[in-house]
């Protein structure tokens, strides 16, 4: 941890040729990630001159971070961009989850679930939603780009939307991707599948995202609105 201007920094050389700065919810956690031979002077210099932004997203990161849930009744759930009041219903038997009349999440779990418990049934419920509607848009999004992966999959991430495996052709998506709108889902798949034609964030890849999804800032920042990272 360095202090640059004020700003607590978590500073991490890598292989890599450009200098990044990433803000990370709850608490606006400031992390650098610098390329090996750059001198520490330009790294203070990169971070003050950006001290501005930091701070903009500092604010927004903590304001907008959403609470933790305890998944019961009167609960807001979001769920593929809006949120329903949630109603926990105690019956015996496996949890299950449904959207009743586009109104209402209906959890049913046995009356000794615990949170853990009712957090796992809408996960599974999450899991189901990803699985009906991300197959579509990867393969319309392979056509579309030329390219191809060998599978998909789904996990909690901490800090990320997805992730890319370029050696393995695999992505990787975050479970929460299925309480975020559709557009932003669409957003994250396409920005992991240029990926495969453009490893880094670089000007290529910036220059392909434009060709193909021309809005994808506005749906950056509406994705990154809430949770997980704000990046620059």
């Amino acid at each position: 941890m360095v202090t640059i201007g004020g700003l607590t920094v978590q500073l991490t050389r890598k292989p890599i040729k450009s200098l990044r700065v990433t803000v990370y919810p709850p608490e606006g956690e400031v992390r650098v990630s610098a390329p090996h031979a750059v001198p520490l002077s330009v790294i203070h210099a990169f971070v003050e001159s950006r001290a501005d932004w930091i701070k903009r997203h500092q604010a927004l990161v903590r304001d907008e971070s959403p609470a933790s849930l305890d998944y019961v009744t009167g609960e807001q759930l979001p769920f593929a961009g809006r949120t329903y009041p949630l109603d926990v219903v105690h019956r015996p038997g496996r949890p299950s989850v449904t959207l009743h009349d586009d109104a209402r999440v209906v959890l049913s779990v046995p009356a000794s679930a615990d949170r853990s418990q009712r957090e796992r049934a809408v996960d599974a419920w999450y899991r189901a939603h990803l699985d009906i509607v991300v197959p579509p848009l990867i393969a319309a999004w392979e056509a579309r780009l030329g390219v191809s992966i060998t599978e998909w999959r789904v996990r909690k991430m901490k800090t990320r939307w997805g992730t890319c495996s370029i050696k393995a052709r695999r992505i990787w998506l975050n479970i929460a991707l299925a309480a975020k709108p559709p557009e932003c889902l669409e957003y994250l798949i396409v920005h992991e599948l240029i990926h495969l034609l453009e490893p880094s964030h670089n000007a290529r890849f910036k220059a392909l995202m434009d060709q193909h999804l021309p809005n994808w800032r506005a749906l950056r920042v509406k994705l990154n609105r809430g949770n997980h990272r704000q990046d620059d």
